[in-house]
This record gives C-alpha cells, structure tokens and sequence, in this order.
C-alpha cells in the first residue's frame, strides 16, 4: 500500500522560497528612492536637514536677535524695579517722619527684619531676582546687539534652501526680518575680503573646502568654500599690490623731472593708498591715515632725492 504524500498544492506560496519570519521585526518598506525624497522633502528632511545644513557653514548659520521682544523684556524688568525703588524710598521718608516713641529706624538690615519686614522683603526680591536677572540680561543681549548683521548673499543662502518646503514655510517667516537678522560669525573681514568671496571664486576648486560626511551636505546646489583660501588669496593680492604702490611711483618719478608733475604723481597715489587701506584692512581710520602719512612721507623723500 502506498504511503500518502503531503499536500501542497492549497499553499499561497512555495516551501523552497518561503522567507523566514523573525517575530518582533516589522517588514520593512521598499526603500525609497531619491525622486520621492526630493519630493516629499517635509517627510524625509525638515528639520534635521536644515539644521545639519545650517551648522555645516558660517554662511547658512544666520538667526535673529529679536531686538524689539528683548527691550520689551528689559523695560519690563526696569518697570518693576522702579516700583520697588519707589516703595522703599517711601517706607524709608515714613520712618524719618515717624516718632522717635515708635522705634523705627533706617539704620539697620537686622532692625528690618523684625519691624521692617516688607522693606526686607523687598530687599530680598531685588537682590535674589530682579537685578540679577537684569544685569546678566542686559550683559548678555548687548553681546548679540554688537554682532554685524547677516549680509544679504548670507540671508540669500538660507531663502534659496527654504524654497525646498523642507520646512513648513510659515515657520521661515524668521527671514522676512532682514534687519534683525545676525550672523553667527562674528570676524571681522575687510571689505575686499567680501568683493573677493563672490560666487565665482567660492565655487572655484582652488577655494573649495574640503568636505566632511558628518558636517557637510552633499548637494549640487550646496558649495563649501574655504574662508582661509580666501583669506590667504586676499592677503597675497594686497601683498603684491603693497609692493606695486611703493615700487610704480618710484619708477614713475624717476622718469619724471617737472616738480609739478612729480607732486601730482604722489598726490593721487596717497589718494589711492588711502582708499586700498580702507578696503584692504579692518583698522580704524586714525590708523588708516596714519599709515598714509607714512608712505606719503617715503615718496617725498624720494621725491626729494630725485631732485638733487
């Protein structure tokens, strides 16, 4: 007699091929592809995008200081001290012109804190609070007040990156407040640093940062560029620039015999010095003319010179 076979034909599926089940382990989805990322960049990027985004540079780092809501606090916190500066100073005219009978005094904090207990607990609330709070406020949001504001190329990187929807739009609204705005770099560059740190330069491979996967962004449309290349190429062209200003009229008035003429030469080469100074460093204007007077006074003596 023959033995029976098992059935398999009713299954859904094939023994051979049949996927081990781990119980407690979810399936997970196909995996999604980058098209629909890019689609559905509020689901798959928000906030944890933008913000590894903005830490990754100085450039995308921009917030606001919220001026107007920080003095509103601060004059709050002066509203109530001034109230309790009035009620003391009240408390301490009523003692002066209370009996000598009652014992009242002003002279005494120990005094105070048996007869005087509100002027005690006054005394308490301005030291244990209101002024701390107020001094470390006032010492604190002065530090963010002098930071510079966020340059528009700044404030322009973070609008471009906000047209994504990574984020909810309303909640961008931060960047319609261009003027209270502020960068979290607070360096002070010279302003032909700022000509120089153009788009074309920034996006050149000689200045290109190099990348990190846990810092930087990998997107085209996301450059990194290195702030000491620029600073080095800036440095290096006003090097080479210092050397044509004292070299060119030395030259020049070598060739150059009238007096006239030649003081003409060195009037508009201390112009043009001045104005570099200006753009190339980062020093106060005393500095700045005092460094003019200095290499107005080379060219005279070489002026000088040339005439014996």
């Amino acid at each position: 007699m023959a033995l029976p076979v098992p059935v398999t034909a009713g299954l859904p599926f094939s023994l051979g091929n049949a996927a081990p089940v781990v119980p407690g382990r979810a399936t997970s989805p196909d995996p999604v592809d980058d098209k629909r990322k890019n689609e559905q960049t509020w689901k798959y990027q928000g906030y944890n995008e933008f913000s590894k985004w903005m830490a990754s540079d100085d450039d995308f780092f921009v917030l606001r200081r919220f001026g107007k809501l920080n003095a509103l606090a601060i004059l709050w916190l002066q509203y109530r001290i001034v109230n309790i500066e009035d009620e003391l100073e009240a408390i301490h005219e009523t003692i002066a012109d209370a009996a000598l009978e009652t014992g009242r005094k002003n002279s005494s904090f120990k005094a105070d804190e048996k007869q005087e207990v509100r002027r005690a607990k006054l005394m308490g609330d301005l030291k244990g609070e209101l002024l701390t709070v107020v001094d470390e406020y006032i010492t604190t949001y002065s530090t963010i007040r002098a930071r510079r504001r966020a340059s528009t190329r700044q404030i322009a990187n973070v609008k471009n990156w906000a047209t994504r929807k990574a984020v909810t739009t309303n909640e961008m609204r931060y960047l319609n407040h261009p003027g209270d705005l502020i960068s979290i770099s607070d360096r002070p560059r010279p302003v032909i640093h700022a000509l120089l740190n153009n788009r074309l330069l920034r996006k050149s491979p000689i200045f290109r940062k190099r990348r990190y996967e846990d810092t930087h962004i990998d997107s085209e449309s996301t450059s990194y560029a290195s702030n000491n290349r620029l600073e080095a190429f800036s440095n290096s062209s006003i090097i080479f620039l210092g050397f044509g200003m004292l070299l060119g009229p030395m030259w020049w008035l070598n060739f150059v015999t009238n007096n006239t003429k030649r003081l003409s030469i060195i009037t508009g080469f201390v112009l043009l010095s001045m104005v570099i100074m200006s753009l190339a460093t980062v020093n106060r204007p005393l500095e700045v003319v005092a460094a003019t007077a200095a290499y107005a006074a080379v060219l005279t003596v070489f002026m000088q010179l040339g005439a014996n």
